[in-house]
């Protein structure tokens, strides 16, 4: 279990503050969801459909299972689900001490400017958060790092 300061009440408060910062609505509907026709694509975010991003980030069995489904979101989708890796990042982690997959997933589609996801449709306020939880994920990792040293 973590027990450095970011447990408990800081996945609590940034709970609190996804929910005041990201909306829950519109859901992304089944034809706005996903990119591309393959059964992986299919297998991964049919699963969202009707889904809010709360409802994604408490369904651990899903998160772990499909963590790829942020590749094969459409950039609307990919904004509306981001909230929910961010928070289950932050209990998966709480119980684990480590970055769950689908985190490093996330990521790398925020890398990627072919995918076309435009950032600039995100408030400051949004922003600043993905910038801490970036932070948070670089302190895990740093946690995992000394505790194999």
């Amino acid at each position: 279990m973590l027990n450095d300061g970011y447990r408990g009440n800081r996945k609590n408060n940034m709970q609190k503050k996804l929910l005041e910062i990201f909306p829950l609505y519109p859901i992304p509907n089944v034809v706005n969801l996903m990119r591309g026709h393959g059964l992986e694509e299919w297998d991964d975010t049919l699963p969202l459909v009707g889904k809010d991003w709360v409802t994604v980030s408490k369904d651990t069995a899903y998160m772990e299972h499909h963590y790829t489904f942020p590749c094969w979101l459409m950039p609307e989708a990919y904004l509306y689900y981001l909230p929910s890796v961010i928070l289950y990042t932050y209990r998966y982690a709480e119980e684990n001490i480590s970055i769950p997959e689908v985190c490093y997933h996330m990521i790398s589609v925020m890398k990627d400017t072919v995918l076309g996801v435009d950032f600039a449709k995100l408030s400051a306020t949004q922003m600043q958060v993905i910038e801490e939880w970036f932070a948070y994920v670089k302190h895990i990792e740093q946690m995992e790092l000394d505790s194999i040293k």
